[in-house]
C-alpha cells in the first residue's frame, strides 16, 4: 500500500481528498487485501472518469466561444450541476444567454404561481 502524506501546501480541498483515500483505505486493509485493491480501483476510476470529463469541456471550446462555455458552467455551478452533460445541455438549448438569477432553474424555467420558491 502507499503511503499518502498531506503537507501544509496543499489545499483544504486536496487536505480532505487525501484524508478521505486514507481513511477508504484503512478501512479496507482492516478488511482484506482484495478489499484494498478494489477501493484503490474504485478510486482510480472516479479520478480518470473526472478527467476525462473535465477534457470533454475543454473541448467544448472548440465548438462555443470562451464567453458562452463560462456562463453556461457558471449557471451549472450555481444549481449545484458540476458535470459535463449539464453544461453541454445548457450551450446546446442556449440557456446560458439567460441572466443567471435565483428563480430562473437551470432549465430555464420561470417559478409559476404553484412553485414553492419565494421570490
Amino acid at each position: 500500500m502507499s503511503v499518502i502524506r498531506c503537507n501544509d501546501y496543499l489545499t483544504d480541498s486536496d487536505i480532505h481528498e487525501c484524508t478521505m483515500k486514507r481513511r477508504l483505505l484503512s478501512e479496507a486493509a482492516s478488511l482484506g487485501p482484495s478489499v484494498t485493491a478494489m477501493v484503490e480501483s474504485i478510486w482510480v476510476n472516479a479520478v480518470l472518469a473526472g478527467v476525462a470529463e473535465a477534457i470533454h469541456l475543454l473541448h467544448t471550446a472548440d465548438a462555443y466561444p470562451a464567453e458562452r462555455l463560462d456562463a453556461a458552467c457558471a449557471r451549472a455551478l450555481y444549481h449545484g450541476r458540476v458535470e459535463y452533460r449539464a453544461v453541454q445541455t445548457m450551450l446546446l438549448s442556449e440557456l446560458d444567454r439567460l441572466p443567471l438569477q435565483p428563480y430562473v432553474d437551470i432549465e430555464g424555467n420561470l417559478p409559476t404561481a404553484s412553485c414553492r420558491w419565494s421570490l
